[in-house]
């Protein structure tokens, strides 16, 4: 609770495998830190899922993850607008859009979703050991039926493993 009358004291972090439910990895943290942080990117073990919500966004990590065998899936903050590597569904001119940012190729239509779907590697860029580094992710874009805000997710689960349609599900 972040109540002024219940102040919390403590955050309860665990790691929980899906094959067992059982924890792999818990611990306790002062109620007021950051939830990042306080994550032991040694409890996620190649083959793992990393599903994060918009608070562990650091592409560092999600480098270092990915390159250890780690899945990565989560939203795609707004702020983010990663460049294009290649287009696997959408309609648009692929080749132009090779390179372009996310945002510009949508804005300009040269790129745009294909039955309601978008899924394109993307190039991200973070720091690892002082260096910056790129590595390329998957973004699946969805556009909702009943008229809301599209969605967007990073993820580096492969498309035979999950569809953009089991992405949406997330």
């Amino acid at each position: 609770a972040t109540s002024p009358k219940r102040p919390a004291s403590f955050t309860l972090h665990s790691v929980i495998s899906l094959k067992d439910n059982l924890p792999i990895e818990q611990h306790l943290s002062p109620q007021r830190d950051h939830d990042s942080p306080q994550l032991a990117d040694e409890a996620l073990t190649p083959g793992a899922l990393f599903l994060a919500d918009l608070g562990y966004t650091d592409h560092g990590r999600l480098i270092r993850l990915n390159r250890r065998g780690v899945h990565v899936l989560m939203r795609l903050k707004s702020n983010e607008d990663p460049r294009i590597h290649r287009v696997h569904v959408g309609v648009g001119d692929k080749r132009l859009c090779r390179t372009m940012k996310l945002d510009e190729a949508l804005g300009l239509g040269a790129l745009n979703f294909k039955n309601g779907r978008l899924d394109v590697d993307v190039v991200i860029t973070g720091k690892l050991d002082g260096k910056t580094v790129e590595e390329v992710f998957r973004v699946v874009g969805i556009a909702p039926t009943d008229g809301g805000e599209d969605r967007y997710f990073l993820t580096t689960v492969p498309r035979d493993i999950l569809t953009p349609e089991d992405v949406a599900l997330t």
